[in-house]
């Protein structure tokens, strides 16, 4: 989408009349209907004004389409780099204390690996912030939720019973498919960037 088919739509969303906006930005209708044609661009100060106007970042109002899935991707491999991290941090959390001649006290040790699993589950949750989407931001809270929930359930179980190869196997699995399936088909996440035919 060009700039000025941007500008217009949303205008439009906004509710305003090329008039109307022409009177916030402070020129002429003229001048609003010429950037909307893409027959002029506006100039720097006005394009600051007119993304204040319409309640958008200014790298939202000028970025093109490629730019902007390729920050989906970048936004997306982040929250991937923290799914990788928090699946390691359950499984090094649910891993049996060393003997003591390591050296480091058993509550030393509980911390570092509370540390790690809390630190790696706020990355998480703080990755959420990339979805605009108000609705789909609601979606994917709820599945990481019940994605984390069930990847604690697994990890305390495989603690207290001892079991910490199944619970590192359960975890892996877990993990890959939440990546591989869950995150693309209902999460509206993309990992790779899809190769187009040239």
């Amino acid at each position: 989408m060009e700039l000025g088919e941007k500008l217009k739509s949303h205008r439009i969303k906004k509710g305003l009349s090329q008039e109307q906006l022409a009177e916030q930005v402070g020129v002429s209708r003229q001048a609003v209907s010429k950037w909307e044609s893409n027959r002029a661009l506006p100039s720097s100060d006005n394009l600051l004004i007119l993304a204040s106007v319409f309640g958008i970042s200014l790298d939202e109002l000028v970025a093109t389409k490629a730019q902007q899935k390729d920050k989906k991707i970048l936004h997306s491999n982040l929250s991937l780099i923290a799914i990788i991290w928090n699946a390691a941090a359950l499984n090094i959390f649910q891993q049996p204390y060393p003997p003591s001649e390591y050296g480091l006290p058993n509550t030393n040790i509980f911390s570092i690996k509370i540390t790690l699993l809390l630190s790696s589950t706020i990355w998480m949750a703080f990755n959420l912030r990339y979805e605009k989407n108000p609705e789909q931001y609601r979606k994917n809270t709820r599945i990481e939720l019940a994605y984390s929930a069930v990847q604690l359930i697994v990890t305390l179980s495989a603690y207290f019973n001892h079991f910490t190869f199944l619970g590192s196997v359960l975890i892996l699995v877990i993990c890959i498919g939440y990546v591989l399936w869950i995150n693309p088909k209902y999460m509206n996440r993309m990992f790779v960037k899809k190769k187009t035919d040239s």
